[in-house]
């Protein structure tokens, strides 16, 4: 399964600090992924210079875990990128 076919993908998003303008919903970059909390995944993105924070939330702990292990390796990648990606 691709990224992009889960429900939920791409996940929220939220400003860290004031900004002009959020990315569209997959023109961020990936710059850091926190370990996951119970189902819930939460990776940090820049865009024109400014950070931002998303949210997804899994069907399981398993799956948000699988899903960290592999963002933790993708940093730099935006989020339509990252949807492009197969979850095993």
């Amino acid at each position: 399964m691709l990224l992009r076919d889960l429900p939920n993908w791409p996940p929220t998003i939220g400003a860290r600090g004031e900004v002009n303008r959020f990315p569209d919903s997959t023109e961020d970059l990936l710059i850091g992924v926190y370990p996951p909390n119970d189902k819930h995944v939460t990776f940090d993105t820049t865009f024109e210079g400014h950070e931002f924070r998303r949210h997804f939330a899994a069907d399981s702990a398993a799956l948000a875990g699988k899903l960290t292990d592999l963002l933790i390796s993708q940093a730099g990648r935006t989020v339509k990128e990252l949807g492009e990606l197969k979850l095993d």
